[in-house]
């Protein structure tokens, strides 16, 4: 299985991701701390590791990361073979240390978002 290179924003303003996760790490912006949405590809089923996310929309489940790329949540979070095989390829080029998984606490802001959701209605 090869890791490659993603089409440049411009060419791929949005993409879909199924069995997500996030993770909070440092070591890919120096001792600066960032979250990265990990998972498969919808349209692809290849495995994907963002940059840096900047803003994340729980009411919409997508989030905006530091190229601009915008990732939707889609379903539940979960785990892939190929998600597994190039999050450990990032983590294996990148000096990644104070690793946390914090998927649990999007799933809580996305379940907040619903609540509320629902009483304005």
């Amino acid at each position: 299985m090869a890791v490659w290179n993603v089409a440049p924003v411009e060419e791929e303003p949005e993409l879909v991701l199924e069995d997500w996760r996030v993770f909070e790490l440092r070591g890919v912006y120096g001792d600066a701390v960032s979250r990265h949405f990990v998972g498969t590809r919808q349209d692809e089923r290849s495995g994907r590791v963002s940059s840096r996310i900047e803003t994340f929309d729980a009411t919409r489940r997508c989030g905006t990361t530091s190229t601009g790329r915008v990732y939707q949540l889609d379903g539940q979070p979960g785990w892939s073979m190929n998600s597994e095989y190039v999050w450990n390829s990032f983590c294996h080029i990148h000096p990644v240390r104070d690793l946390r998984d914090v998927t649990e606490e999007l799933v809580d802001q996305i379940e907040r978002a619903k609540r509320r959701a629902g009483k304005t209605r």
